[in-house]
């Protein structure tokens, strides 16, 4: 979903991701004119759809996170390999 105005330009960049046998469907509360004509000639049985507003306010509504205080959650350091590990854990290298 795209929380606004679907351009060209979003087209071309989501377009530009997927595979040869990969389809989408763009969705977001405005389509400029050329979007789905664009997607349609990029990426032949994509499409492009405009949704209500209110649509993408019940979805921020339902998947927010629990309200809570940055200082009350510990930083977090991603490693190298791509683990996490909380940093006051986190053994002295």
């Amino acid at each position: 979903m795209v929380d606004g105005l679907i351009t060209v330009e979003v087209v071309d960049l989501i377009a530009s991701r997927l595979e040869e046998t990969e389809r989408a469907v763009i969705c977001g509360t405005a389509v400029a004119e050329g979007a789905d004509a664009t997607l349609k000639a990029l990426n032949p049985g994509s499409r492009v759809r405009r949704i209500p507003a209110s649509i993408l306010a019940d979805y921020r509504r339902t998947n927010r996170p629990l309200l809570r205080s940055r200082e009350a959650l510990p930083p977090v350091m991603v490693e190298s390999d791509g683990s996490e590990a909380v940093a006051a854990e986190r053994a002295p290298a």
